[in-house]
């Protein structure tokens, strides 16, 4: 058990400080949890495989959105919440905790994480139209691609096409005028030749997944929001 909390204590960590930097909440409860013997435990509870921060973090949004009445959902913007992390915030995860203790622990033994990044879509965007330069595909004369994504819980990545962009040197617009908008910045050369114009437009698109939602299934739909 302790190599087990040991290798949870690393993820925490890790999450605090590297894999969660754009969510100021979500570093705040890893940094808390990852400190918290007792709280890390909970992921015993899932396979070896699935004890990951996002799965505790995803459970605790769960109960969250489920709409009992606690004051963490102040910190959630998912629910209305507008306060930032603060010194209270152990303390009140905590005592949510030990009120959701049976929820979070029957979500951790049975649930998995689906995730829905659209930021992969930055990469995803240049990719395809590099794969269209070479078929001869040009803003005037589009090539056709069909679009197939493997484990697509929401599909979100599967409207790479309809999303505005921002890369901090320009704005690519959307689909859409209120069409979400995928902000990146480069590391290295920018990929000037692959940032304008589509040359390529989606002919087909299909998603598929091990464990689709339902979204007439309310229990379902909190999960994928959840995540």
């Amino acid at each position: 058990m302790e190599d087990a909390l040991g290798r949870i204590a690393h993820h925490f960590a890790r999450f605090a400080e590297i894999d969660g930097q754009d969510d100021p909440l979500y570093r705040a409860l890893a940094a808390v949890i990852g400190g918290d013997a007792a709280l890390m435990g909970l992921l015993l509870e899932a396979p070896p495989t699935q004890r990951l921060p996002v799965l505790l973090l995803a459970a605790l949004h769960e109960r969250i959105l489920a709409g009992d009445p606690h004051p963490l959902a102040a910190y959630y913007a998912s629910v209305g919440g507008t306060r930032a992390p603060d010194d209270a915030l152990p303390a009140t995860l905590r005592d949510f905790i030990q009120r959701e203790d049976p929820a979070l622990r029957a979500l951790i033994r049975t649930r998995t994480t689906q995730t829905n990044e659209t930021g992969r879509c930055a990469v995803l965007r240049p990719a395809l139209q590099a794969l269209a330069t070479r078929l001869g595909g040009t803003a005037s004369a589009p090539v056709e691609l069909a679009l197939f994504d493997f484990g697509c819980s929401a599909g979100l990545n599967l409207g790479v096409d309809r999303y505005a962009y921002d890369d901090g040197v320009e704005v690519t617009p959307g689909a859409s005028p209120d069409a979400p908008v995928i902000r990146t910045h480069w590391r290295g050369e920018r990929p000037t030749g692959l940032l304008g114009a589509p040359c390529w437009r989606a002919a087909r698109r299909m998603g598929v997944d091990l464990k689709p939602a339902d979204p007439a299934d309310e229990t379902a739909a909190r999960w994928l929001r959840a995540c």
